[in-house]
């Protein structure tokens, strides 16, 4: 019996640890997903309370193609050696001047952090955390952003996602 439990928690942890590249699956109602030109954007909103920060908002930003063969990184490898390193030094330090959060002012604000998730091969989408400076306002009722992605190379164009901000993540400033 002993054996068996020890057996069922060893396939359990194995499984758990699995890489998961699929955009399907269950979401969050903190989870927006767009799908244009053959890429795939996912965007979740990271509460503070898992985040445990007071002073920004984060963002987990996932970039892939719908093609789930189709490697985000790799894929240029095929345009040569120094195609490859532009890309990957622009998604990995990049990213940044691509990226903002539109207030309904329309005031831009720039990420404080765009960190992207090395997976070195393991997954064909890649993952970016993202980390903005949380807008100042008096009256902290609940906050309509639209974070904005501009186009940087892979031929989807722009992309906003609606976000929301609750009263009670201001309250606390």
């Amino acid at each position: 019996m002993k054996t068996v439990v020890i057996t069922l928690a060893l396939i359990l942890a194995v499984l758990s640890c699995a890489p998961s590249d699929t955009f399907d699956g269950p979401e969050s109602p903190d989870t927006q997903t767009l799908s244009k030109n053959g890429v795939m954007v996912s965007l979740r909103y990271m509460p503070a309370e898992a985040m445990m920060s007071d002073s920004h908002l984060y963002f987990h930003l996932r970039l892939g193609f719908a093609d789930q063969h189709r490697d985000l990184v790799y894929d240029k490898m095929r345009a040569g050696r120094e195609a490859y390193n532009a890309w990957l030094q622009k998604l990995t330090f990049e990213m940044n001047e691509f990226i903002y959060l539109e207030t309904a002012s329309g005031d831009s604000i720039s990420p404080a952090l765009c960190h992207m998730e090395r997976s070195y091969g393991l997954q064909q989408s890649r993952s970016f955390l993202l980390m903005f400076p949380l807008p100042l306002q008096n009256d902290r009722k609940e906050q309509k952003l639209t974070l904005r992605i501009r186009e940087f190379g892979l031929g989807a164009g722009r992309m906003s996602f609606q976000v929301k901000i609750p009263a009670q993540r201001l309250a606390g400033l």
